[in-house]
């Protein structure tokens, strides 16, 4: 087919070290489309004699479109190998999670009257709504929601702590004050919610089990992933445009919580699922 070279990627390699392997198939494409590009030099040379020497019955130019064709799309894998657009195919079977639209159960003034037993049943019965929904949900975003509900854009730090002093019935606090429903406190939340770039959420206001689940389907899917991959595939799974300093340190509060819960193994300075 005219290529000047052909590269195997075998399957244990891949898994082992996909980083490694991507570059090297980068760097053989461009290699084989300087090779490429001297071929059709002398196509267009040997095209040339020809023309002044008139037809001949031999036509043996070597084709290099191909080559420039394979190059081309294989240097495009080059730095991220699976970036946020590729997310979805990749976490197919991960639920992607849907953000919870208010409905209207009050008037402002509602909200000043935190102990009448109608305003608190449409509190827990909006907490309630917003948790099967997103699931787990931090105390700002919860407190985001229920300003809405009862018409407010915004809602005032005074008010803010009031509204998180309630104790509602079937509604739990776990760690970072995350509100979970009774039966499935925040700490044994056994499942994850992919985000494309659009819908993608603030860290912050993701559970911290939450997002070391993910890093766990991450290391078992990978066969054992780097520090830096995990990171960086655990935000594209999350919608995550890039990885700032905060987020970063949120992510690695997060490992230490994988490793914690018995969730990621370390074995050198790689990580795998356990």
């Amino acid at each position: 087919m005219g290529w000047p070279a052909v590269e195997r990627v075998w399957l244990p390699t891949w898994l082992r070290d996909r980083d490694a392997e991507v570059e090297r198939l980068v760097r053989a494409a461009r290699e084989a489309a300087g090779q490429g590009a001297a071929g059709q030099d002398a196509a267009v040379q040997g095209a040339a004699t020809q023309d002044a020497a008139g037809p001949s019955d031999s036509q043996g130019a070597p084709e290099a479109a191909p080559v420039e064709a394979r190059a081309a799309t294989t240097a495009g894998y080059g730095g991220r190998v699976c970036d946020g657009g590729r997310a979805a195919d990749v976490w197919a079977d991960v639920p992607e999670r849907r953000a919870y639209t208010p409905s209207r159960r009050g008037q402002p003034v509602d909200l000043d009257r935190l102990h009448d037993p109608a305003t608190r049943a449409q509190l827990t019965f909006a907490a309630a709504e917003i948790i099967q929904i997103e699931g787990p949900v931090s105390p700002e975003r919860l407190v985001q929601h229920w300003g809405a509900s009862f018409g407010l854009q915004q809602v005032v730090a005074r008010r803010s702590g009031d509204l998180l002093a309630l104790e509602l019935p079937g509604i739990v606090r776990g760690e970072e004050g995350f509100r979970c429903l009774e039966g499935e406190s925040p700490g044994i939340h056994s499942h994850w919610q992919r985000s494309g770039r659009v819908a993608g959420r603030a860290v912050e206001v993701i559970l911290l089990v939450e997002l070391s689940n993910a890093m766990q389907a991450i290391a078992r899917r990978r066969f054992g992933v780097s520090h830096a991959d995990l990171a960086r595939e655990t935000g594209q799974a999350f919608g995550l445009a890039r990885l700032t300093a905060g987020i970063r340190v949120r992510l690695e509060r997060v490992l230490a919580v994988a490793v914690a819960r018995g969730l990621l193994t370390e074995r050198a300075e790689r990580l795998y699922a356990a």
